[in-house]
């Protein structure tokens, strides 16, 4: 290849076509003075996405998988068949906002010491979606998250540590981990990290990820410079309650591969227990709440 592409954008789509056009349509001008090429991975999509691709974006590159392989599968094949030096997962469910891609892929490009960096991500109603900036949760952090002190104290460093909420949201500041909904990287993280973890289907991988890099002494950046919109649930709301159950099985397979073999029986057992306790409790309340719901979100 004479002129390889600096930035490989990796889209992983599940029944998202709406979404995954939107998308595909809002790259270009943020794009500008980029070398980049786009692969779309699609996970046995039942709604005409490759088909719809094929007709609309035939400059797109794409993958079409038999089954669903989860995001982590999807994401690592993407990853393999990618030319550039900078590799960019993206949510199909995204928009650009605001910012450069080629600012972000020159920030890594001078930042050598930082392993992935992600943007500032908003809800559709444009509030901050407080995932694109986090700490690696401990058992004390979610503790504060899920009894809700963190809410109370929204400023407090100590109490609102696992959204890091105190933090100013237009600063760029070193994290625990950023959304899987945008993450850009140098390619060669793959090696010095490993790719994604794939027993991690949908949810945890990029938390995982994330840990593991600041494991292989790099840094998790949040560069607020970019700027998307992340339509959150798209390609799991026809699914929802298997949504849950992956949520909820992605917290513990964090828990069991990070945490586990440091702590004490009765805190791996009441871990467990907490996990599925707070997973059945959602899971009754979405099944109670379904009826009135004209668009249930997973």
């Amino acid at each position: 290849m004479v002129n390889p592409p600096e930035l490989s954008i990796v889209i992983i789509n599940y029944n998202a076509w709406p979404c995954l056009r939107d998308c595909l349509q809002s790259i270009p001008p943020h794009a500008e003075g980029l070398r980049y090429e786009v692969i779309v991975v699609d996970n046995a999509s039942g709604d005409r996405s490759a088909e719809n691709l094929s007709a609309m974006f035939p400059q797109v590159q794409r993958i079409e998988n038999p089954v669903n392989l989860g995001f982590s599968g999807a994401g690592n094949q993407g990853v393999r068949a990618a030319a550039g030096a900078y590799i960019l997962l993206l949510n199909p469910d995204t928009l650009f906002v605001s910012g450069a891609l080629a600012g972000a892929v020159r920030y890594l490009k001078t930042h050598p010491d930082v392993g992935i960096l992600g943007a500032k991500v908003l809800n559709e109603d444009g509030s901050l979606q407080a995932a694109c900036r986090r700490s690696i949760p401990t058992m004390r952090s979610a503790f504060f998250r899920f009894a809700g002190l963190s809410r109370l104290f929204p400023r407090s460093p100590t109490f609102a540590a696992y959204n890091l909420t105190y933090a100013n949201e237009d600063e760029t500041v070193d994290v625990g981990a950023v959304s899987g909904a945008f993450l850009m990287f140098p390619r060669r993280l793959i090696e010095e990290a490993g790719p994604l973890d794939e027993q991690f289907f949908v949810y945890g991988e990029d938390l995982d990820f994330c840990l593991r890099t600041a494991k292989a002494g790099k840094r998790v950046v949040y560069w607020p410079q970019l700027v998307i919109k992340h339509l959150k649930g798209q390609s799991t709301k026809s699914r929802r309650y298997a949504s849950l159950y992956h949520f909820y099985n992605a917290m513990w397979l964090f828990y069991r591969k990070h945490y586990y073999p440091q702590r004490s029986l009765w805190q791996n057992s009441a871990t467990y227990i907490g996990i599925w306790v707070l997973g059945l409790s959602r899971l009754l309340v979405s099944l109670v709440t379904a009826p009135f719901s004209r668009n249930p979100q997973s």
